[in-house]
């Protein structure tokens, strides 16, 4: 008995994802009713033309995913179409052994070639089978709620599984979710459907987060804030570098595993569709430092704003890497990453459970470690979607987390180039020097140790800006000299003295006389900076009092750009 299936417009948004793809793991879902005949009549006449070739040129995948379910008696295929091109069909032919009679096209499951046994080790296993389960985690999450009647097997099905199409054209892979489908109701009534359904909504809810903390970042990004336009100010009066707060309404983020191509990247889009992220792929260490090599020389290309780095970037690297072992690829590309860009929040993805790889991700200033699969080598269980629900969770967690991290990039920027400038005099080997240095490692530890241990930014954000006054103390003496007690910058000005007689005044002064020949409003800018200095609870004492205050990321800039500021016009007065 032969199975007829005329596929319309209705079946579209089921069988072909939001970019084209289509989705031969769903089609085998709508054939489930009819396994039992061993012939089926497909017209797909009323597709599109782009759709029909898709179709056509994907349904080898569907012929093997068929010979891999033990339920199906289905051998023979007849595929009706109206406008396929020509260059497809004898692409098909040749692959399936498939003949074409006038506008369709006969396949016979006998004629395959027989396909090798899967040669995928373990790690690789728990890496494909976690994605599977994350795309039926975004599904459920479109849901928000399952029902007790959900459909599976239909076109109305809202669990279409197209974050994980490419996985799914995988026999094993293809298998594994056939089983979770087939035991769902058996896997999820009750209790188990009340659970998975709390589940749903604590990942609404760490999603709402995500956005929140998205929409935040954005704005701190943009050219609209106080100290963005105080930088622009800075940049046209004193030609500062320009590359350092430019404005972005997306979030440049690198991916960088080997298995990007392969569904990882549409996967990674998928739990990323919330905020607007320019996701950049890469192969391999090489590829990421090549790219970093030609930003370097040539200024080409954005860098990062944040990355997610695989750790095992190699089929070559062992699945079972030992405690003393050479590092994985994913550390050195961390490394590479934060050499060329200090301070960028590094998520390690992996689906190891090796312990001694969490600490050597805390060692090289990764910012967070996330397990992409459980070590349950039965996915077709009870727990295994509550379970991708919870590493979905910790996803969101972490690029929360890295979200908070962004804000501090422009910081980390102006610490690097405090630094560069150190290099030369009058500043090279000084005090003022190696406290410039401190600072920019300790910021870089304070932030990062601040993500993995969650502590409240309020107190990691005043110990950073106490860092910043430490730095004006030691570049006072670069600003004045003690011997005609004049300003260094103003030689025909003599630095002021508070009312016991101490030069107190040194660093106002100067400030007084740049912006008397530049209206950049440097003194008025550093006197909040101590007014927020002088009412911080390190400082003012118990935050029971309410005139505590504490340091924003945006006061720590402010004061950077003064300093930098400053060093500037040391430079270009010895010219």
């Amino acid at each position: 008995m032969t199975f007829d299936l005329k596929l319309t417009s209705k079946h579209s948004k089921f069988l072909f994802t939001h970019s084209g793809q289509f989705n031969p793991f769903n089609l085998l879902r709508l054939l489930k009713s009819n396994f039992g005949s061993e012939e089926c009549a497909i017209n797909i006449s009323n597709l599109s033309k782009c759709q029909q070739g898709l179709f056509v040129d994907k349904f080898k995948t569907l012929l093997l995913l068929v010979q891999g379910l033990e339920s199906s008696n289905l051998r023979l295929f007849t595929i009706a179409f109206s406008d396929v091109d020509d260059a497809i069909i004898e692409k098909v032919e040749k692959e399936t052994g498939a003949l074409r009679d006038d506008q369709s096209l006969v396949f016979d499951c006998n004629d395959m070639p027989e396909q090798p046994a899967s040669l995928l080790d373990p790690h690789a296993v728990k890496n494909i089978r976690g994605a599977v389960l994350l795309s039926l985690v975004l599904d459920l999450l479109e849901l928000q709620k399952v029902e007790g009647n959900l459909t599976l097997f239909n076109e109305t099905s809202k669990l279409t599984l197209h974050s994980a199409c490419s996985f799914l054209h995988n026999q094993d892979n293809a298998k594994m979710m056939w089983e979770i489908l087939e035991r769902w109701n058996e896997l999820h009534n009750g209790d188990l459907r009340a659970s998975i359904n709390r589940k749903i909504q604590t990942c609404l809810q760490k999603r709402r987060v995500l956005t929140t903390t998205w929409s935040h970042v954005k704005r701190f990004m943009s050219q609209s804030t106080p100290v963005m336009s105080f930088y622009n100010d800075l940049q046209e009066t004193f030609h500062l570098s320009s590359d350092v707060f430019e404005s972005s309404e997306s979030l440049q983020i690198w991916f960088v595993d080997d298995q990007h191509a392969d569904g990882w990247y549409q996967l990674v889009d998928s739990m990323l569709a919330d905020i607007n992220a320019d996701i950049r792929c890469f192969n391999s260490q090489a590829d990421v430092e090549l790219f970093l090599k030609m930003s370097q020389l040539h200024g080409e290309g954005k860098l990062p704003e944040l990355a997610i780095v695989d750790l095992r970037l190699s089929e070559q690297e062992s699945a079972f890497e030992n405690y003393d072992s050479d590092d994985l690829s994913g550390f050195a590309v961390v490394e590479s990453l934060l050499n060329a860009v200090p301070g960028l929040p590094v998520l390690i993805a992996s689906a190891s459970n090796k312990l001694w790889n969490l600490e050597k991700a805390i060692k090289k200033g990764a910012m967070a470690y996330w397990r992409k699969s459980d070590e349950s080598s039965n996915n077709a269980n009870s727990h295994a979607v509550a379970t991708a629900m919870d590493i979905y969770c910790q996803f969101v967690e972490k690029m929360t987390s890295g979200l908070s991290q962004v804000r501090y990039c422009r910081v980390f920027a102006i610490a690097r180039i405090l630094n560069e400038i150190c290099q030369r005099q009058p500043f090279t080997g000084t005090p003022f020097q190696r406290r410039a240095q401190n600072f920019f490692v300790e910021t870089q530890h304070s932030v990062t140790w601040m993500l993995w241990q969650g502590i409240d930014e309020k107190s990691v954000n005043d110990r950073i800006f106490l860092g910043t006054m430490e730095l004006f103390n030691e570049l006072e003496k670069f600003l004045w000299d003690d011997t005609t007690e004049k300003l260094t910058l103003y030689s025909s000005k003599r630095v002021k003295k508070d009312t016991k007689g101490r030069h107190a005044k040194i660093i106002d002064d100067t400030l007084e006389c740049i912006d008397s020949q530049s209206d950049s409003y440097l003194l008025s800018k550093y006197e909040s900076c101590k007014n927020v200095r002088n009412k911080l609870p390190i400082i003012h004492g118990s935050e029971g009092y309410g005139d505590v205050k504490h340091a924003e990321v945006a006061n720590i800039e402010t004061s950077l750009l003064i300093i930098w500021t400053l060093m500037d016009r040391l430079l270009q007065s010895q010219r």
